[in-house]
């Protein structure tokens, strides 16, 4: 009835009442103002209470766990369950930037993986190819990234994935270092190996943007941007007592990673607000959300 645009400008609406009642010395009953207060929901409340009670009160059924929530003040920030949206929309109010709060179903945010699988099938739906006339002088597919433009089939004409009739096949490079597959990857020649994510590979030589590496005695190249190499300052991020990752805790399960509640992770990287992540001996992408 007021006009109430978003969750924020709800927000504002209720502070200003607040704010001209206390100006005015008209009594205010103890818990009267609560932001969010037909949400049951205080400023020290967490995500995971602000959740259910913003889904409930816009008679949105689905499982709270299925979203996210997003402030975007200039820029866009996913925030964690256990982060206090309402007491972080005041104080950036407060500053003057403006926050907006907006809901996003997990499906939205896509994860690396998907990007990257999405990328590959729109590459192979449109029929592009990669030269592959000797050894390395082949194109290599490009590196996964949601700004990467897909098109539909019919797009022909912007689609086509470009090549240059120009390859330069780098100096073969020795390497002796590690990496861990951070996206999946299908051979399409026989000197290619298949890449799952969470695969982890001994680097034998680099060129042309490709690794030669090995695994499970098995030998093959796999493109570079698909690997995330684990070798820094002479030792190595995979390694129990290494300064070179993040840590973080889960704050719900993750049946995809097999995370439960509470179980602590080591972050190799971020991305799209997703964690690449090992846990109990797994690796693979989750919501950042969730840690």
């Amino acid at each position: 009835d007021l006009g109430v645009r978003s969750v924020g400008h709800r927000v504002s609406i209720l502070k200003a009442i607040y704010n001209l009642k206390i100006q005015h010395n008209i009594p205010v009953e103890i818990g009267e103002y609560i932001p969010y207060k037909s949400f049951r929901v205080s400023l020290e409340d967490p995500c995971y209470k602000v959740l259910p009670a913003a889904l409930k009160k816009y008679k949105i059924t689905d499982d709270w766990r299925q979203y996210a929530l997003f402030i975007c003040y200039g820029t866009e920030r996913c925030l964690s369950y256990d982060e206090k949206p309402l007491l972080l929309f005041q104080k950036l109010k407060e500053a003057n930037q403006n926050p907006v709060f907006m809901l996003k179903n997990i499906k939205e945010i896509k994860s690396p993986v998907a990007t990257a699988e999405e990328i590959i099938n729109s590459l192979k739906a449109n029929k592009s190819k990669r030269r592959t006339t000797q050894f390395l002088n082949k194109e290599l597919p490009p590196a996964p990234d949601e700004n990467y433009p897909i098109h539909s089939s019919s797009d022909q004409s912007s689609a086509e994935y470009q090549t240059s009739d120009e390859y330069t096949v780098d100096t073969l490079v020795e390497g002796n270092g590690t990496a861990v597959a951070i996206y999946p990857y299908v051979p399409e020649l026989d000197d290619e190996l298949n890449v799952i994510v969470g695969d982890v590979f001994k680097i034998r030589s680099k060129d042309g943007g490709w690794c030669f590496v090995e695994k499970d005695g098995q030998t093959g190249w796999v493109p570079a941007n698909f690997l995330l190499e684990t070798s820094v300052n002479g030792g190595d991020m995979m390694d129990d007592d290494s300064p070179y990752v993040g840590r973080g805790v889960a704050l719900i399960d993750y049946d995809e990673l097999n995370m439960k509640k509470d179980d602590t992770l080591r972050i190799y990287k971020k991305q799209d607000h997703w964690l690449y992540c090992e846990i109990n001996d797994e690796r693979g992408w989750v919501p950042s959300w969730y840690v």
